[in-house]
């Protein structure tokens, strides 16, 4: 991406560039932010923006003996399969073992517009909540400027459109929510925000309000947009 990007390359005239990853490629996104591999060999920031949706606060197991990146942990299976460590979001936060200080991004930059939009699910078995508290009060975490979260709440990690709400092979009712529609509107807004350095703004349950409306932030750089709900 790097070298289509760069001056001489055969594709000239790419300005921006977005990762969007859905679950476990999600975990990979937010592993590669945090190895520092968004900044290339010449110190240039590979994506201007990235959308990390249903990976909560997941990466991916690698560059370990014996690693399966391939598989994740859930609320009933693998549950102590390595899926999350420090650091656990954007916010700047001290390990709760050792006190080292640690974030997904650098602050070097090479950080992008780094977008989080997780469901209910993630709540429950991907400790999604970790994004936006500190691991060691609880209290709830700044982001940096240019991070944003999302609950989408009362959806499920999958979901397919036209699902319908009958109960199918199970006893209880499907869900016909779906959380794809919502992240894909915005992506839409990943663009102007790389733009403009700034996100929509944050729109997640939080300990001290139970819900931070957008009305409630400020969004500097950013006229007339205030996301999704």
């Amino acid at each position: 991406m790097s070298y289509l990007r760069a001056e001489g390359s055969p594709t000239p005239g790419i300005r921006h560039t977005m990762a969007m990853g859905v679950s476990l490629s999600g975990h990979f996104l937010r592993h590669f932010l945090d190895l520092g591999m968004n900044r290339d060999e010449g110190g240039r920031r590979v994506f201007d923006g990235v959308l990390a949706h249903i990976s909560g606060a997941g990466k991916v197991f690698a560059n370990e003996p014996f690693a399966m990146p391939y598989r994740t942990a859930t609320q009933h299976e693998d549950r102590y399969y390595p899926e999350v460590w420090f650091p656990y979001g954007a916010a700047s936060a001290a390990a709760p073992a050792s006190g080292r200080a640690g974030s997904l991004l650098h602050g070097d930059g090479s950080d992008p517009v780094l977008i989080e939009t997780n469901t209910s699910t993630e709540y429950w078995q991907k400790a999604a909540s970790l994004i936006h508290t500190d691991p060691n009060t609880g209290a709830e975490a700044a982001l940096p400027p240019t991070a944003r979260a999302y609950l989408i709440a009362g959806t499920q990690h999958g979901g397919r459109a036209g699902t319908p709400g009958t109960p199918g092979a199970c006893a209880n009712p499907r869900n016909v929510r779906k959380s794809a529609s919502t992240a894909w509107g915005v992506s839409t807004d990943v663009g102007s925000s790389m733009m403009s350095n700034c996100g929509p703004c944050n729109r997640q349950r939080t300990i001290s309000t139970r819900w931070r409306s957008p009305t409630d932030l400020e969004c500097t750089g950013r006229s007339g947009s205030r996301g999704n709900p």
